[in-house]
């Protein structure tokens, strides 16, 4: 009976496994670098008419260094970009001022993500919430051009909490369409989150809980204008695959954890290395919530960022052959159906490593317990 219930287990990760990556390459699911130099034209082409409504969005490599972007399948009107057809002469040359507010945005998505987990904190809520809020929020504003930003008066913001972002609306003005994506980052930051617990999490907030972070010009009524808002432009694809559901599902499959037997009592399976298994899973797990902060990991497909976060792991963490022998059996096993792209994996790696030693600058490649 006990063997039975394990292979179930097992059989059930396998199953999820299977899910995530068929939705992972969905056309629905497709993550864009929007705030790249190359999708920003791409929208500002739209926007001049250079393009017809119908085009599919196919923004190939433009300058060296870039990562391409290809996706085959139509957006929703609303988020359609046109394909990009034009040479790198033909380009439309962006000052730098709309540089400096690309790079601004970034910095502005980095505190609200940060924002989004200091709440989920305080009410208890699962930490993937954040990531899958996240990807509402990076999907929606994929659709707005930002070139009208004051970035003089931006950079003389203090902004360092949510709180500190420009005010967005006064009462009553629900005209998304004509505001540039930064200031819409606080009001689809707050929505996304309040719409990603509502859908994802057992623990609920009210609306009047989340209101609050607006600097009391952002109300219950402009959060359900944009929670709308949202839904129609994702076509209501509101259950992403995030790196920390792939890590989740990895992980009981190729270390193997204690399954309490129902009732209590002795588990079911011995663990290959107790303590280890655990902290290796638990700083998998704190990889990927870091990449949702970066936004470099936009572009990466969430596979590859919990590939990556486990890799590191079992280096920094250290690990039996026989363990890494199952990881990369497992991802060589045909039949979960998960690519693997060993460029991006080795790109997220990278990322992975510099955003942990950021997180601990007087330390070089330890252990997340100071081992």
């Amino acid at each position: 009976m006990a063997k039975a219930l394990v292979n179930s287990v097992a059989e059930g990760h396998r199953l999820h496994l299977k899910a995530l990556a068929r939705q992972e390459r969905g056309s629905d699911y497709q993550r864009q670098d929007y705030l790249s130099p190359v999708w920003q034209r791409s929208l500002l082409r739209r926007r001049d008419g250079q393009h017809g409504e119908d085009a599919i969005v196919t923004i190939e490599e433009e300058s060296s260094g870039q990562q391409t972007i290809d996706v085959d399948a139509k957006r929703p009107q609303q988020r359609e970009s046109p394909t990009s057809t034009a040479s790198s002469t033909s380009l439309i040359d962006f000052d730098t001022s709309v540089v400096s507010s690309l790079e601004v945005c970034i910095q502005w998505r980095a505190r609200i993500i940060e924002w989004k987990y200091q709440v989920v904190d305080r009410f208890d809520i699962s930490r993937e919430i954040v990531s899958i809020s996240t990807f509402y929020l990076d999907q929606y504003l994929s659709m707005y051009y930002v070139a009208d930003i004051e970035v003089g008066r931006i950079r003389r913001h203090a902004c360092n909490s949510i709180r500190d972002l420009p005010i967005l609306f006064k009462a009553n003005t629900f005209d998304f369409d004509s505001i540039p994506l930064p200031q819409l980052f606080q009001l689809v930051g707050i929505t996304s989150l309040y719409l990603a617990i509502k859908i994802h999490s057992p623990m609920k907030v009210s609306m009047s809980a989340i209101t609050r972070n607006g600097n009391d010009h952002i109300t219950v009524m402009h959060i359900e204008e944009m929670e709308l808002s949202i839904m129609k432009s994702l076509r209501w694809h509101l259950s992403p695959p995030t790196a920390v559901s792939f890590v989740k599902n990895i992980f009981p499959l190729i270390l193997n954890f204690d399954i309490p037997c129902p009732g209590g009592g002795h588990s079911v399976r011995d663990s290959l290395a107790d303590a280890r298994a655990v902290q290796s899973f638990e700083f998998a797990i704190y990889l990927t919530e870091l990449s949702v902060c970066a936004y470099q990991f936009v572009p990466i497909r969430p596979s590859s960022t919990a590939i990556a976060a486990i890799l590191y792991s079992m280096e920094i963490i250290g690990h039996s052959d026989e363990a890494k022998g199952a990881f990369q059996s497992l991802l060589h096993d045909k039949s979960l159906v998960i690519v693997v792209d060993a460029s991006e994996v080795k790109t997220a790696g990278k990322l992975l490593r510099e955003l942990y030693l950021l997180s601990i600058p007087d330390k070089h490649d330890v252990c997340p317990d100071g081992q």
